[in-house]
Parts: structure tokens; C-alpha cells; sequence
């Protein structure tokens, strides 16, 4: 059985963990469902994230949620490549580098780096760019 990936909510942040890919072994990443952007978020095992629900208010301390995302509560995704970028970043927001998994996906990280992957198009890849995204 596989196991029920996390839904986090708005204002989701990571708290600490999140590394990127060194690109040397045998390395995975685990994922969660990031609800205030819509998509997967990649990260490495034990990284810890949290959220509100709708309608809580991000100052009541009260109302968070709080999870760590592990393979117990993702699939790991073992990558197979770290492809470093053909151009200079413009700014922290940037694509940093890629991450080939093995599966064939291709998810990308900011100069930031402590934001986790997310799954990126072909065109992306070879633009080496955000579109249309943040």
C-alpha cells in the first residue's frame, strides 16, 4: 500500500531540513502536497513543514499545523542526475540547479535552496527559467 502523501494549507512554510542534492550516492527525496501553491514539493527525508487552515489567522500561533515529511508518509523518488544550470542566475529566486529522478521527472530549486524541488516542464528546463510560476 502506498502511503497518503501530506496536504499542507496556506501560508506553508518549511521550518527546517530541507537540504538539496548533493548529487554523489544513492539519494532520494520525499514529497508533500504544498495546497498554497498547488503542487509537489520534493524535499529530503525528516524535513518539517508547517500551515494553517483556511480561515486561521497567520498570527495565531495556536492554529498551526506541523508535519515532517518522511518516507513513511511519501514514496521516495531516488534520483538519478544533478544537472548544474548553462547560465548565470538572476536573483534568489532563480533556478539554482536540477534534479533528475529516475522516474524521468525533472524538478528544479532556487539560489534560496531551502525551499525543496518542484516538477518543472521541458521548456523550463531548457530555458533554464521559472514561467509562469511565483
Amino acid at each position: 500500500m502506498k502511503p497518503q502523501n501530506i496536504k499542507s494549507g496556506e501560508y506553508t512554510q518549511i521550518i527546517s531540513g530541507a537540504k538539496n542534492v548533493s548529487g554523489k550516492g544513492k539519494e532520494y527525496l520525499v514529497r508533500f502536497y504544498n495546497g498554497m501553491i498547488g503542487e509537489y514539493m520534493y524535499v529530503t527525508e525528516g524535513t518539517k513543514i508547517y500551515w494553517l487552515e483556511p480561515g486561521d489567522y497567520i498570527g495565531d500561533k495556536d492554529k498551526k499545523m506541523f508535519a515532517t515529511i518522511t518516507s513513511n508518509n511519501s514514496e521516495k523518488y531516488f534520483v538519478k542526475n544533478k544537472i548544474f544550470r548553462n547560465t548565470s542566475p538572476i536573483g534568489n529566486g532563480s533556478i539554482d540547479h536540477f534534479v533528475e529522478l529516475e522516474n524521468g521527472k525533472i524538478l528544479a530549486t532556487t539560489i534560496e535552496g531551502d525551499l525543496g524541488y518542484i516538477e518543472v516542464s521541458k521548456k523550463e528546463y531548457e530555458e533554464e527559467r521559472w514561467i509562469e510560476r511565483f
